[in-house]
């Protein structure tokens, strides 16, 4: 298992949230630790709900959980690896099976199908998201998997991306309890009873409806209707509007900034160009400004406070966790706690935007 020494300590200081630790508690089952270092944040936790118990309909549960495993071993994410580590130790996966999952991308006893899966999921988490970077939405078509299921895998690893930048950026706590208890010796012995109990509470808690298409609205929805029919991408669509329409800590300048910064870094032109036309609509910013703002962040053309959140926002699409860790500490001095969290939110989910440049020709 990936060694937490290096893990720093957590970015901001833990808000108890009652409310939201019972929300957790009726659809999971279970409260990770991250949970107190996203409240009172409107929308962040909602991935981070959705897969601790995951609704989908065309793949299975589980194949989600590998997914994101292997998506936060490939970014280096320990609180992520750790977590997911715990649920498919919960959900029957022996030690070996893992340690197996972990060092080859796959298991010995997965269908080719499902082993394709895994490699588009570590393809999305690397950004490579051009049609000649290896495994795509095509490979996965020709195993015999429906537009519905690849769309699923696709978002499970997208949703992966964003909770991993989400819980690096904040150092969140390593669940050390739950890691422990699932890797003892007794807990095979456990599991049969464990598993069982809690896929039983999360199959009676009240399910995420698939992304109608009367649902799939605003600017963006180029991108999060990829995902039409899914339960992620009513979870994509659902923050996403959020995150245009409320300025909970951030202004919405500086967001549609984040986003055409992360949007160039992954050489998704369109929903660059998509970035410009909302900062002049909605913030009256002009798009020779804008433009030069992304080209010259580094620069002395924004105050710093900008600035650095623009440059933690590059240094988030490709990363290494020592390396964010010290970039989001770096560039989040000065500002308050709420704030903080709104940028790594806006970050993770641009990020995942982003990368759903992968779906965008599978109906073609």
């Amino acid at each position: 298992m990936m060694d937490a020494s290096d893990w720093d300590d957590p970015l901001v200081e833990a808000h108890e949230s009652t409310p939201l630790r019972r929300t957790f508690r009726r659809r999971a089952g279970l409260v990770p630790n991250v949970v107190p270092y996203l409240a009172p944040h409107p929308w962040l936790y909602h991935p981070f709900l959705f897969l601790s118990a995951p609704t989908v309909e065309h793949i299975d549960a589980d194949l989600v959980s590998a997914i994101c495993f292997v998506v936060a071993r490939d970014n280096a994410c320990r609180f992520c690896f750790g977590t997911f580590w715990s649920f498919l130790r919960m959900a029957g996966y022996t030690k070996a099976d893992l340690d197996r999952l972990e060092g080859e991308m796959y298991l010995g006893d997965r269908d080719p199908a499902e082993e394709a899966a895994l490699r588009l999921a570590i393809r999305v988490s690397q950004g490579r998201l051009q049609a000649h970077a290896g495994a795509s939405a095509d490979d996965l078509h020709e195993q015999g998997l429906s537009a519905p299921a690849i769309r699923e895998v696709v978002g499970a690893a997208v949703l992966g991306t964003l909770v991993n930048r989400t819980s690096t950026m904040l150092s969140a706590p390593v669940n050390h309890r739950l890691e422990d208890m699932t890797a003892s010796w007794y807990f095979d012995l456990l599991q049969p009873v464990v598993g069982p109990l809690l896929s039983g509470w999360q199959r009676l808690s009240p399910r995420v409806p698939p992304l109608s298409a009367d649902r799939v609205t605003g600017p963006l929805a180029a991108w999060t209707g990829t995902l039409e029919g899914t339960s992620i991408g009513y979870v994509l669509q659902d923050i996403t509007t959020q995150w245009l329409h409320h300025e909970y800590a951030l202004s919405l300048r500086t967001k549609l900034l984040m986003l055409a910064v992360v949007a160039r870094g992954l050489h998704a032109a369109a929903l660059e160009q998509t970035a410009y036309r909302l900062l002049v609509q909605r913030t009256e910013t002009a798009r020779s400004k804008a433009e030069a703002i992304v080209d010259h962040f580094a620069g002395a053309v924004e105050p710093d406070r900008e600035a650095g959140l623009l440059q933690l926002a590059r240094a988030a699409i490709r990363y290494e966790a020592g390396h964010i860790q010290r970039a989001a500490r770096r560039h989040t001095q000065g500002l308050t706690r709420d704030e903080t969290i709104d940028a790594v939110a806006s970050i993770a989910l641009t990020n995942a935007l982003a990368r759903l440049h992968v779906l965008q020709t599978l109906d073609e």
